[in-house]
């Protein structure tokens, strides 16, 4: 077997059907048909002579030998990596590529902050921007699949750490004629579960924060809707269903444009969310990422709120 004429297109295929687990989802990801990745996983086993995926319900899972290829394709990635890193630290000009993932809540920042005035100023630095739920954030990095998380209401661990840390409360967001808007002061957990509730799913920073807030205030909470969107978060309040549940930043164009009304709660565990931008602790990063995380602790102090 000859590992050099192995076929680029082909890993490619074959490392994205892996990573999210059905020919058809990776087909997806790189603007292809599905019979484009089939054949190339195909050839790649040919080529192998072993099986790499085995077919379950609607997806795939890898075979053992599937599990080698991933270690040489992760592998050869990483030196790769270290190739650019260790060449675009040479020279005076900033080169690289710099891979942030981040909750939905961030994107309009990122966005601003690391394709608009970063990259004016870095023109040669490419930006790879993705979004995902705070667990998806956290393996990401802890991965080495993004060089920077972006993640809110978590408290990181190894291999995972927090470089930028800034206080982030939780508040109640509710449309103008709710009764709670009315409240001249906190609310507590108590008086919002005598409402309709939305939340974000299981597994997003703010459903996991909100569950640990209303178990420490001993308080039942029954979610009428249940989403991974923000702007139906915002929407629910907006349209006077209910209370929902975020950053005062994320309802803040609402809130300016009269259709939403920010209120602090009582939760001491919802007050003390914070938003952490994250590395895979020990790393060795580029200068072009070490720039970025640099600017990003720079930017980040509009996210903090003061005690």
């Amino acid at each position: 077997m000859d590992w050099g004429r192995l076929s680029e297109r082909h890993l490619q295929s074959f490392w994205m059907t892996v990573t999210v687990g059905s020919v058809r989802g990776a087909a997806d990801r790189l603007n292809v048909e599905p019979s484009v990745i089939s054949r190339h996983l195909q050839r790649l086993q040919s080529q192998l002579g072993v099986r790499l995926l085995e077919r379950r319900g609607r997806g795939v899972k890898p075979t053992e030998a599937a599990s080698v290829l991933v270690e040489f394709c992760e592998l050869r990635r990483a030196q790769e990596e270290q190739l650019m890193m260790r060449l675009g630290d040479m020279g005076k000009t900033l080169r690289g590529r710099v891979h942030i993932v981040a909750g939905e809540g961030f994107l309009p920042d990122l966005m601003a902050w690391s394709l608009c005035e970063f990259g004016r100023q870095h023109p040669s630095v490419d930006i790879t921007l993705e979004q995902a739920g705070v667990g998806e954030v956290v393996r990401m990095v802890a991965q080495d699949k993004a060089h920077i998380g972006i993640a809110y209401c978590i408290e990181p661990s190894p291999p995972v750490e927090a470089v930028v840390s800034r206080r982030k409360p939780v508040c109640m967001i509710v449309a103008p004629g709710h009764p709670l808007a009315k409240a001249n002061r906190p609310v507590s957990l108590r008086e919002a579960a005598r409402y309709p509730i939305a939340q974000m799913a299981t597994g997003f920073g703010l459903q996991q924060a909100v569950s640990r807030a209303a178990d420490a205030a001993k308080v039942h909470i029954t979610d009428r809707l249940v989403t991974n969107s923000l702007t139906s978060l915002r929407e629910f309040a907006a349209l006077g269903l209910g209370v929902s549940f975020m950053s005062a930043q994320s309802a803040a164009a609402e809130v300016s444009a009269g259709r939403l009304v920010v209120l602090p709660t009582t939760s001491r565990v919802l007050n003390g969310m914070r938003v952490h931008v994250l590395v895979r602790s020990g790393r060795l990063h580029s200068r072009a990422v070490k720039e970025v995380i640099g600017f990003l602790a720079r930017k980040s102090a509009i996210w903090e709120v003061a005690p």
